[in-house]
């Protein structure tokens, strides 16, 4: 099997993990699932080249682990600061730098906003990674990152038509 293969298989098993996440009932399942499915999805984009990707994922992965603890600001603060750092220091070209972008966005959104405002953080990073899957060529990517738009986008909908 070449590299792009087993590259693109680990991808869908991070798909799959995080659509999996999704459906949990409990916060705890869901938080440790994603976290997991972080992790596959930097080893997925690391086996790409995709470099940015893959660090952005571990930090992920790590933010959503410690967010299962504690959902201090100061925290959240911290990452913001490390995913800026990294936006500045390690992009090569604008693409590259949308998985940073994109983390920061929805750490803003999990740690500082609820309900429809918190969903339209996580609508842009969403969008960022897609944009960033389909560049780097990640099927699971473009897959989860789709997905998650669209159920995004139908909860945000729902959440303003009951405020109606």
């Amino acid at each position: 099997m070449t590299t792009l293969i087993i590259a693109q298989i680990i991808g869908l098993v991070g798909m799959a993990l995080d659509v999996y996440a999704t459906l949990n009932k409990s916060d705890k399942r869901l938080i440790r699932i994603h976290a997991l499915g972080s992790y596959i999805f930097s080893l997925h984009y690391f086996l790409l080249g995709a470099y940015p990707g893959a660090i952005a994922e571990i930090l992920n992965g790590t933010r959503t682990s410690i967010s299962s603890f504690t959902q201090s600001k100061l925290l959240a603060v911290i990452f913001i600061g490390i995913y800026m750092t990294l936006t500045i220091l390690i992009p090569e070209n604008l693409i590259e730098t949308a998985p940073f972008i994109a983390a920061i966005l929805i750490t803003i959104g999990l740690y500082f906003f609820r309900g429809i405002n918190m969903r339209l953080f996580y609508l842009i990073g969403f969008a960022l990674w897609l944009a960033y899957s389909i560049i780097v060529n990640s099927i699971g990517g473009i897959i989860v990152f789709a997905i998650l738009l669209c159920t995004t986008s139908l909860t945000i909908w729902r959440l303003h038509k009951e405020k109606r």
